[in-house]
Formats: C-alpha cells, sequence, structure tokens
C-alpha cells in the first residue's frame, strides 16, 4: 500500500483554514411549530420522556 500523500498527518490538517463550502441554514423553527396547542399533555410528557431515553 503506498504512503499517502501527506505522510503521517491526518487529511485536512494541512494547517490552513478551509471555509465550510455550505451555507448557513435558516431558521425554521416556526415552520415546525404546531398549529394547535395540544390538548393531551400528559401523553405528550410521556413521549418526550421516550424520545430522551428516560
Amino acid at each position: 500500500m503506498p504512503p499517502h500523500p501527506a505522510g503521517d498527518r491526518a487529511a485536512g490538517a494541512s494547517g490552513s483554514a478551509r471555509q465550510d463550502p455550505w451555507p448557513a441554514l435558516p431558521d425554521d423553527r416556526e415552520l415546525w411549530a404546531p398549529a394547535v396547542p395540544a390538548r393531551d399533555v400528559d401523553r405528550l410528557a410521556r413521549l418526550d420522556r421516550e424520545q430522551a431515553g428516560d
């Protein structure tokens, strides 16, 4: 297996700062908010605990 051209250094560790090629995502929290508030608070609290691993 031929040696890596960068030697023993990790890929991307060339010492120069690289710009992130992806633009920042817009804030879309409003799009994901429920239109109607939940009425079954106990069930939603249980689901939140399950998703959190509690």
